[in-house]
């Protein structure tokens, strides 16, 4: 089994942050040499953002857990047309989407107010960067860390610009970084997406927005 096959799996979950720490960790590792699992991971992107436009008020209503059915017309009726996966690799990500869901419906049903302490970074253009290129990151504290919510807008342009793979990055005081989400954005194109860390929202001080294939910071602001 090449390195690649081993991983080939992983990507779904990934993106909705399914993968134990240890688990995502060592996918980063393999991620930052793997152009196809990097192609696979931007496709997979907008997972995160279509769970984080669910209305909190919506959940409040909500007395049951999801039905058992739920993969099954998930996988009728969500597939766009970047989403060109085998069976299987569609299934998995779907099934790790489905146990977010899950997992988010009990604590905003138990009223958690996501607003409160909420903080919003506004991305700035780094040295040499002449992507036209804008991204609003909104870091809110939860329990278990911080929810690293984006949205990263790509002006119309001419010339040479293509749809390119985007990752955007949390670090703390000692200068670590953790990727938190990564995605795929072309000219005229506006990205959202939903990443997690484990690091509280006062232990982050810099958000940067990176191109995945040359690890450029293309943005950035303190925290």
């Amino acid at each position: 089994m090449s390195e690649h096959e081993r991983y080939a799996d992983w990507d779904g979950a990934y993106v909705v942050g399914a993968l134990a720490p240890s688990e995502r960790a060592e996918y980063e590792r393999h991620l930052d040499g793997c152009l196809r699992c990097q192609d696979a991971v931007a496709e997979l992107a907008p997972l995160p953002g279509l769970l984080a436009r669910v209305d909190p008020d919506t959940l409040d209503s909500v007395d049951e857990l999801p039905p058992a059915d739920l993969e099954r017309r998930l996988m009728e009726a969500a597939r766009p047309p970047w989403w060109r996966r085998t069976s299987s690799r569609v299934a998995l990500g779907l099934a790790a989407a489905a146990a977010v869901v899950a997992a988010v419906v009990v604590p905003m049903h138990l009223g958690h107010d996501h607003a409160a302490g909420q903080v919003a970074v506004a991305l700035r253009s780094t040295a040499g960067s002449n992507l036209p290129l804008h991204a609003e990151v909104a870091l809110a504290p939860e329990q278990w860390g911080t929810r690293v919510d984006m949205t990263c807008t790509y002006a119309a342009a001419g010339g040479a610009y293509t749809s390119r793979a985007y990752a955007l990055y949390v670090y703390d005081a000692d200068g670590h970084k953790e990727r938190v989400s990564t995605w795929r954005s072309g000219p005229g194109e506006t990205a959202r997406t939903a990443g997690s860390t484990d690091l509280s929202l006062g232990d982050i001080t810099r958000v940067e927005l990176r191109d995945v294939a040359t690890d450029t910071v293309l943005l950035s602001s303190s925290a």
